[in-house]
């Protein structure tokens, strides 16, 4: 500029180029890539950690080789995911694959294909860059760590986020069409899928109201039609869903939900992405970007209003993990005008909350004489694990979670092939079989199956 000596050109310039960095998409999209393979390691073994998961998968194989019907005795909660049991089933067929194989790969590649749809729609709403959108979710662990094990959830929850991409970016009739028949998809994989239903109306909205309600009423017409005829046409029944709700009332009590829901919550959100929510949701106030907290309150609310007393793992925070991403995307994408002072405090505090927690924090550490305590040291060390209604989520060191998890599956491979050996070596024509817990009596099932 006019009156810029030399000496200040190249101090200028330097400061573009930092807090230009993240405008750079080619370096923001290789960064999401990257992060995305390093946690997408978890998957393998193909191997689930969790009871639910096989269940489904002890259900399928049931009906395969022993020619009972889909929702048989064996079948976990057939009425809850009717179609995710038609699904494993349909596709177990077709490659003659064991149904728990089948199973694990369409979970790992529903959760790859949700956080690249979720980023879609991240950007959509904010126009913001994809590798931002990506490196927002992958803040989230549970957003990789679903595809690490078998489960209805991340089915259901990709399919729908095909559905609300296509309502947020096109403007047209048959893109409505084809959401809708999504949509009711979802719900027929997973019955709690209807909980996101809200987030339509602002998803569509570009116009008058009257032509919002339309759309609204005509996406849900189509989702109505489509989940009625395949739910009720498979064989599914809503009282069984009742009768299972109120089985789980009487068997967890209030203060062990409470404890969960706490866990869970924690380990969704780490002190990172909770700070730049804050900052995120401050940041789209001032710039008036109100559609999108419209649409964030639509998707998260009604959960909160519906299950008032918490929930019992961070999976069933899954579906809400793009629009719990959307305020972390802004607060990342919105540091680019800050002066480079402030730009510089900002990346370094996002640096120590990122490495404080998820790479280096609190460890299990056991000492010499055999004992374990929680202790903060830089060094290695087991993460702090949680416990919740589904398995162990980690507080700290959570960039490890792709290992760890990795770890705990090799463990119980090793388990479990040890049981078959066992069992393959007992003599007699009966068996009376006890297992401690809900996934150790599903693994004994796989195992009797093969």
């Amino acid at each position: 500029g006019a009156g810029m000596t030399d000496t200040m050109q190249p101090r200028v310039a330097a400061q573009g180029r930092w807090r230009n960095l993240l405008r750079d998409e080619e370096l923001c999209l290789w960064l999401f890539i990257a992060g995305a393979a390093y946690h997408f390691v978890g998957i393998f073994p193909l191997m689930t950690l969790f009871g639910d998961g096989i269940g489904i998968a002890n259900g399928v194989t049931y009906m395969i080789e022993g020619g009972a019907e889909l929702n048989n005795g064996l079948s976990y909660r057939f009425s809850q995911h009717p179609g995710t049991h038609m699904l494993v089933a349909v596709v177990t067929k077709l490659t003659g694959a064991s149904a728990y194989s089948v199973f694990l790969v369409l979970s790992a590649i529903a959760a790859a294909a949700a956080i690249l749809l979720g980023a879609v729609l991240i950007r959509n709403l904010l126009g913001c860059p994809l590798g931002i959108g990506g490196i927002a979710l992958l803040l989230v662990q549970e957003t990789y760590s679903a595809g690490y094990y078998a489960n209805s959830t991340v089915l259901a929850g990709a399919m729908s986020l095909g559905a609300l991409c296509l309502l947020a970016t096109r403007d047209h009739w048959p893109a409505h069409l084809v959401a809708g028949v999504l949509f009711g998809l979802a719900v027929f994989l997973r019955l709690d899928l209807i909980l996101l239903a809200p987030v339509v109306i602002p998803l569509v909205h570009r116009g008058p109201w009257k032509t919002t309600v339309a759309r609204s009423l005509v996406v849900g017409a189509i989702a109505g039609v489509v989940w009625a005829a395949t739910y009720f046409g498979s064989g599914a029944s809503l009282t069984d869903i009742m009768a299972a709700m109120q089985d789980k009332d009487d068997l967890f009590s209030y203060a062990r939900e409470t404890q969960n829901s706490v866990s869970s919550h924690l380990a969704f959100f780490s002190v990172l992405s909770m700070f730049l929510m804050v900052i995120g949701v401050a940041s789209l106030v001032t710039q008036g970007k109100y559609r999108v907290l419209v649409v964030m309150a639509a998707a998260i609310i009604p959960f909160y209003v519906i299950f008032p007393h918490g929930l019992g793992t961070s999976r069933y925070l899954y579906y809400f993990a793009p629009f719990f991403a959307l305020p972390v995307a802004q607060a990342l994408w919105t540091v680019r005008p800050y002066p480079r002072r402030t730009w510089f405090v900002y990346a370094a505090l996002i640096a120590v909350l990122f490495a404080g927690q998820s790479v280096l924090g609190a460890r299990l550490v056991t000492t010499d004489e055999g004992n374990t305590s929680v202790r903060w040291r830089l060094g290695p060390g087991k993460p702090v694990v949680g416990v919740t209604n589904n398995g162990g989520r980690l507080f700290t060191g959570v960039a490890h979670s792709p290992l760890w998890h990795r770890e705990q599956k090799q463990v119980a491979q090793a388990q479990e092939d040890d049981l078959a050996v066992y069992l393959a070596g007992l003599e007699g024509d009966s068996l009376q079989l006890y297992s401690i817990g809900w996934t150790a009596m599903q693994i004994t099932v796989k195992v009797l199956l093969s």
